[in-house]
C-alpha cells in the first residue's frame, strides 16, 4: 500500500493498510444490515497491483470532485460500494462519483465484528 500512498502524497489510515496487507485471500460474502456484500481481499501481488490502480482511480475522483477521501473495501449486490474515510476512519456507503451517503460504523473494526457471514440473501 507504500505505492498507493506515495501515488497519492498522503498518508493512508494504518486500518486500512492492515486490512489489505496482512492476509491474502479470495473475496467473501456476508451480509451487513440485511443487505448483501463482497468484501474484497488480495489473492497475490497482481491482484494488489489491481487494487491499487483501481484505489488511484477511485481518490483521484473523490478528490477532483471536492468530496471526503474514501478507500473501498467492499462491494454491494448493487451499485453502492463500502469505503472507509481517510480521515475519519467511519466505514461508510457510497456510489462511485457521489459523496458519501451513509455511515455505517464508526471504525472498521466495528464493522467487521457486525458482519453476518451466514447465508446471504436471495
Amino acid at each position: 500500500m507504500g505505492g498507493l500512498e506515495k501515488a497519492l502524497d498522503t498518508e493512508i489510515r494504518p486500518e486500512i493498510k492492515l486490512f489489505f496487507s496482512h492476509y491474502w485471500s479470495d473475496q467473501i460474502d456476508t451480509i451487513f444490515q440485511q443487505g448483501n456484500l463482497t468484501l474484497l481481499f488480495v489473492w497475490n501481488s497482481a491482484d494488489m497491483d489491481r487494487l491499487i490502480e483501481n484505489q488511484i482511480g477511485h481518490a483521484l475522483g473523490k478528490l477532483r470532485n471536492k468530496q471526503t477521501l474514501t478507500f473501498f473495501i467492499a462491494c454491494t449486490d448493487s451499485d453502492y460500494m463500502i469505503s472507509v474515510e481517510n480521515d475519519s476512519g467511519q466505514v461508510v456507503l457510497e456510489r462511485p462519483g457521489y459523496p458519501v451517503e451513509k455511515v455505517l460504523a464508526s471504525d472498521l473494526n466495528q464493522f467487521i465484528n457486525e458482519l453476518d457471514y451466514g447465508k446471504r440473501h436471495a
